[in-house]
C-alpha cells in the first residue's frame, strides 16, 4: 500500500511542479520564465527516475525487474538536479545584480564537476549495486555548491531568504538518503520531504511573479491540458509497444480525458466568461481550482491504473477499493468543479439579459 501512495505522491509532483513551469514561462517577466525554465527541468529530470519507480510499484519484484532503467534514470536525474541550481544561481545575479566572477568560476566548476563524476563508469549505473562510495564523491561537489546557494540568498532579505530555506530543507533531508539509504531503506522516504521543498521552491516564485487571477489563466490551464493530453497518447502507444500489451488499458483513454475535460472544456469556460462584463473572479477562483485538482487527481489516478493494468500481471499489490475511493474523489472534484463553474455563468448570463 506505501507504494501505491507513494506512486501517486510521485505523479500529482510530475504532473503540477511542470504545470506551474509552463504557466511560468507564459508570463511576460523574464525572471519568472527562468524559474519556468527551473521548474520544466527539474519535472522532466526527476521523471527519469519516478515514472521507473511508479512502474517497479505497479508489478511484483517491480524494484528488481527495472533496476537497470531505476539506475540510469537516478543519474539523468542527478544532472538535470544540478542544472537547476545552476539556472538558480543565474536567477540570483539577476534579480539581485551581484557581479563576482570568483564565485562564477566556482559554481561553473562545481557544475562542471559534479557532471563529470555522475557519468563516469565507477558509479555503476545500470546496475542494481550502485557504488557507494561514488555515491558520496559525485554528492560532494552538489553539497557545496547547495550551501554556497544557501549562504548567498540567505543574505539577501526578502524572496530569496524563503529560497535559501527551502533549499537548505532539500539537502537536510537528502544528505541522510545519500548517506545511509542503502543500509536503510526507510531513510528513502526522506525524498518525499526533499520532493516538496523542490516543490515548494518553483510554487513559491509562481506566487511571486503571478499576483492575480485573470480570464488569460483559463486559456493557460487549457493549453497545459493540450499539452499533456497530447503527451499521454503517445505515452500509450509507446508503452504499450514496449511490453507488447494488447488488451485493454486505462492508458488508452487518458488522452480524450485531458483533451475534452481539460483543453475542449477551458476554451468553452474561456469564451463564456470572456462574454461576461465585470467578472467576479473571487467567486470563480474556487470553482476552477476544483476543476483543475478534480482533473489532475482523476488524471493521475487513471495512469498509474493503467501502468498497472499493462504490467502488473493482476497482482494483489494494493487496496483496489481504496484506489477507486482516491480516484473517486478526483472525479467528485472535478464534478463540483464544473457544475459550480457554468452555474455561476448562467446566473451571470441572466443578469446582464435582465
Amino acid at each position: 500500500m506505501a507504494g501505491l501512495f507513494e506512486s501517486i505522491f510521485d505523479a500529482l509532483y510530475l504532473v503540477l511542479v511542470i504545470s506551474i513551469g509552463i504557466k511560468l514561462l507564459l508570463l511576460e517577466d523574464k525572471s519568472a520564465k527562468t524559474f519556468g525554465v527551473m521548474g520544466v527541468v527539474l519535472g522532466l529530470g526527476d521523471s527519469f527516475h519516478l515514472v521507473p519507480r511508479i512502474m517497479a510499484h505497479m508489478t511484483q519484484n517491480g524494484m528488481e525487474q527495472f533496476a537497470s532503467i531505476l539506475s540510469w534514470g537516478k543519474m539523468i536525474t542527478s544532472i538535470t538536479m544540478t542544472i537547476f541550481y545552476l539556472l538558480y544561481y543565474k536567477h540570483y545575479k539577476k534579480e539581485n545584480h551581484k557581479e563576482n566572477k570568483m564565485l562564477d568560476c566556482t559554481i561553473y566548476l562545481l557544475t562542471i564537476v559534479r557532471i563529470i563524476l555522475t557519468v563516469l563508469p565507477q558509479n555503476k549505473w545500470g546496475t542494481s549495486d550502485p557504488n557507494l562510495t561514488w555515491n558520496i564523491i559525485r554528492n560532494i561537489p552538489f553539497t557545496i555548491m547547495g550551501i554556497i546557494l544557501i549562504a548567498i540568498s540567505y543574505n539577501e532579505k526578502g524572496l530569496f531568504r524563503k529560497y535559501s530555506i527551502l533549499i537548505a530543507l532539500s539537502f537536510i533531508f537528502y544528505v541522510p538518503v545519500v548517506l545511509f539509504a542503502d543500509k536503510y531503506a526507510i531513510v528513502g522516504m526522506l525524498m518525499m520531504p526533499k520532493t516538496v521543498a523542490y516543490f515548494m521552491l518553483v510554487y513559491v516564485a509562481y506566487k511571486h511573479y503571478k499576483t492575480q487571477f485573470k480570464t488569460a489563466d483559463i486559456l493557460e490551464t487549457a493549453l497545459i491540458t493540450l499539452i499533456f493530453g497530447l503527451s499521454a497518447g503517445v505515452f500509450f502507444r509507446e508503452f504499450t509497444k514496449i511490453f507488447a500489451f494488447k488488451g485493454k488499458t486505462m492508458l488508452s483513454v487518458i488522452h480524450t480525458h485531458t483533451l475534452i475535460l481539460g483543453f475542449v472544456f477551458g476554451i468553452i469556460l474561456y469564451l463564456l466568461i470572456s462574454r461576461i462584463k465585470n467578472v467576479d473572479y473571487k467567486k470563480i477562483k474556487m470553482p476552477i481550482k476544483l476543476w483543475s485538482a478534480g482533473l489532475v487527481l482523476t488524471i493521475v489516478m487513471m495512469w498509474i491504473k493503467g501502468i498497472y493494468q499493462v504490467i502488473g500481471g493482476n497482482a494483489e499489490l494494493f487496496n483496489q477499493n481504496m484506489f477507486s475511493g482516491i480516484a473517486g474523489l478526483g472525479h467528485i472534484a472535478l464534478g463540483i468543479g464544473i457544475v459550480w463553474l457554468m452555474m455561476y455563468i448562467v446566473k451571470e448570463s441572466k443578469l446582464q439579459i435582465l
